[in-house]
């Protein structure tokens, strides 16, 4: 199991090269965003996650305690070398902002994977989550950001690990329970997992979103139903937990649609 990987804390003034990022990403929202400053190459917010969940550059927590910001960093000098395997292998693209003004953009051959994958949701909560702790633990995040088959990837990620929360669960129930109440969660779960691999290729991701939070709320139904059974040994307030987390990613990916197609 990869260890939390240890960020800094260095809260402080604010960043100019932030709003440089920021408009630079508004013009190009599927691409990878660096700018230049002084001998490094800076990158913010999402593309800083991107960078340090697959390049494993150091995260930095930074910019004004009111309003903090991603950054990693790394020097300018030979950065395609740095940028290229994003290209090739994750097929990422890229802007580069140099300090004369200039814009390096390189295009990936194969758009299957944008900037897309990462939400501005994600975003925050990774900065709450590293105030909170000072480390962030990427080893899932690393591995879904290679598979673009689904754009909210932790959302797949927290969808897998309850899955198979579940199961663990079902397999130690009385054969009754497992082939009543059980056969009812799996059914629910399998067509959340077959809904939640659908949802990256849908050309009606709202359609399949409000599938996946029918889904959710009646599983929710069913750990509560198996609360006040009495028959069950698992640790009920956990499992709700893991739902609601579900669900509470879920809104935010709902949001988005509805901002995207407002």
């Amino acid at each position: 199991m990869t260890k939390p990987t240890q960020i800094t804390i260095a809260f402080g003034t604010a960043d100019p090269h932030v709003d440089i990022a920021e408009k630079l990403q508004a013009q190009y929202p599927h691409h990878l965003i660096l700018v230049q400053a002084g001998l490094f190459l800076h990158a913010f917010n999402k593309s800083a996650y991107v960078l340090h969940s697959l390049k494993h550059y150091k995260l930095q927590l930074a910019g004004p305690v009111k309003n903090p910001h991603l950054v990693v960093g790394f020097p300018v000098a030979n950065y395609k070398k740095c940028l290229w395997p994003l290209v090739n292998e994750h097929n990422f693209s890229y802007v580069v902002a140099t300090s004369d003004g200039k814009l390096d953009i390189c295009e990936s051959s194969v758009q299957s994977i944008t900037l897309d994958t990462v939400s501005d949701d994600i975003v925050h909560q990774v900065i709450a989550d590293l105030i909170a702790h000072r480390q962030l633990n990427s080893a899932v995040t690393a591995k879904t950001l290679k598979n673009p088959n689904t754009q909210g990837f932790l959302f797949k990620s927290k969808a897998e690990a309850l899955d198979t929360q579940l199961l663990q669960d079902i397999i130690k129930l009385p054969r009754d329970i497992r082939c009543t109440w059980g056969e009812n969660v799996r059914e629910t779960m399998q067509r959340i997992m077959r809904n939640t691999y659908l949802y990256g290729l849908d050309d009606d991701k709202p359609q399949r979103l409000k599938q996946l939070s029918a889904d959710i709320d009646l599983l929710q139904h069913y750990i509560s139903q198996a609360q006040a059974l009495n028959r069950f040994s698992f640790a009920f307030e956990h499992r709700v937990g893991l739902v609601v987390e579900l669900g509470r990613i879920l809104g935010g990916l709902l949001s988005a649609q509805k901002v995207r197609h407002g």
